[in-house]
């Protein structure tokens, strides 16, 4: 009995004295992360940042401003640069150098066929957001650490996004109704009260609403930390999600939640969340619409554009979108090798070559088989599917551990929500790659390994006496 005693003791101690290192590993590491959050936090408002000089400055098809989230990005991609995959994960190793090898084809062919400036655009544009993976895994967090920092960061960056958003629709600022008016983007909706397609502070309803989408899925994961706190986030990012009148968005949070209660230890916790969220927010809107007219109006608007989920026989968008797969296709069998990096989203602005191609198409998996080639797309599949496969096997691997489950489970549902998406728009570049790209260093880092060697270092840097055993 006293030998049992004395073993259960034992391990309650070390049980402890882990979590005390945990502690203390993690409040040597909190300072050295801020960075990583700045960067998040440049890519939600440089956009806004945008509108505004345009505003006072005049607008400019090119803004020199747009640079500014790819150079905050460059300390990730310098910070390696000396032993570019040295303590990465084998795994991220793998996904980075298919990353890589698929961006330089891409770029390759970019240089060939058509201005080398939209190529090189794109090549930072979906390569710089892999160096944060690589960055933050250097750091030797847990996976419930990183979700815990960045998740957070992300939650209210989209709840005060969401304010303004809102505030957007009812009342459009005149640097955003004058980007509406001179950009040429169609189908957001006219700069009138109760007439937008919310789009915040970023550069258009769909790069929104999956921010959105990515957020909703990681306060649902994290509800449980601070359930009342909590519940402001999340009804705020519902308003706005309804507001950009993204359908594909609707069904990738769906499906992102169905996968995070799937994985997640919490499901009861899960379910809950979702259910809080949608009774409460169901109740604000019901009580706005029988006092504002504009509300009814606007959730007219939101049933009509669900209908069209059950029929699509009159959706416009739905033919626009079966043509330009047929048309896709097309052009990839008479190009096997693509057209190269650049072609499509904000770097076909810089290309000079001649095409009958449009500077846009509603489906990023196609946008990169016509950009990529049949090669590169291949890659391109590879490293999407491979990152969430690689994350779903380091969740077998952690039975029993409820923290590191439920943050893989986090991961796990914003890679479905953007693996979804990508269906519609480009959602693995820029800031969506960023929280991409997160997610992949929250599902390649082991939680034991990462905390027992932070915690080791901590112990030998600042000879806590405590630590010594």
């Amino acid at each position: 009995m006293r030998g049992s005693s004395m073993t259960v003791e034992s391990v309650a101690q070390e049980l402890r004295l882990r979590e005390i290192e945990r502690a203390v590993a993690l409040k040597h590491t909190w300072p050295n992360l801020l960075y990583g959050q700045l960067a998040i936090v440049i890519w939600t408002f440089y956009d806004l940042l945008v509108r505004l000089s345009d505003w006072v400055a005049g607008f400019h098809t090119v803004n020199p401003l747009t640079l500014i989230p790819l150079i905050a990005m460059m300390p990730f991609a310098v910070s390696p640069a000396y032993g570019l995959f040295r303590g990465v994960p084998p795994r991220l190793q793998f996904l980075g150098w298919l990353w890589v090898g698929t961006l330089a084809m891409g770029f390759s062919v970019a240089a060939v066929t058509h201005n080398l400036a939209s190529g090189l655009f794109d090549v930072f544009d979906f390569g710089l957001p892999m160096f944060f993976a690589f960055w933050l895994v250097r750091k030797e967090l847990d996976a419930d650490a990183m979700i815990a920092r960045f998740g957070g960061t992300i939650i209210w960056l989209a709840a005060i996004t969401s304010v303004y958003g809102i505030f957007q629709y009812i009342s459009p600022p005149p640097w955003d109704a004058l980007w509406m008016t001179v950009s040429g983007a169609n189908g957001i909706g006219i700069p009138e009260p109760y007439q937008v397609r919310v789009f915040s502070t970023l550069t258009a309803p769909s790069t929104y609403a999956a921010f959105l989408a990515c957020s909703l899925v990681i306060t649902i994961g994290r509800w449980h930390v601070r359930p009342l706190l909590n519940t402001i986030p999340l009804l705020l990012n519902g308003v706005a999600l309804a507001l950009t009148l993204e359908r594909s968005c609707w069904l990738a949070v769906g499906i992102g939640l169905a996968t995070y209660v799937l994985f997640t230890a919490r499901r009861v916790r899960g379910l809950l969340a979702v259910s809080v969220g949608i009774g409460i927010l169901a109740i604000i809107i019901s009580s706005a619409a029988v006092s504002s007219p504009h509300v009814q109006e606007s959730i007219l608007g939101l049933q009509q554009r669900l209908d069209t989920l059950s029929d699509t026989s009159g959706d416009v968008s739905t033919r626009s979108r079966e043509e330009q797969s047929v048309d896709a296709i097309d052009e990839a069998v008479q190009h096997p090798f693509g057209f190269g990096l650049g072609v499509y989203g904000v770097a076909s602005k810089l290309h000079t070559f001649d095409s009958d191609l449009p500077g846009w198409i509603d489906n990023g998996y196609l946008a990169r088989l016509i950009e990529l080639g049949w090669l590169g797309f291949v890659g391109y599949v590879c490293v999407t599917f491979g990152a969430f496969f690689f994350t779903v096997a380091r969740w077998r691997e952690y039975r029993g551990n409820s923290a590191a489950r439920s943050a893989l489970a986090i991961a796990l549902g914003v890679q479905a929500v953007l693996l979804v998406l990508d269906a519609s728009h480009d959602h693995h570049v820029a800031y969506t790659g960023v929280i991409f790209w997160l997610c992949v260093a929250v599902g390649v880092v082991p939680k034991d390994e990462a905390v027992a060697s932070a915690a080791s270092r901590s112990r030998a840097r600042f000879g806590h006496p405590a630590y010594h055993r």
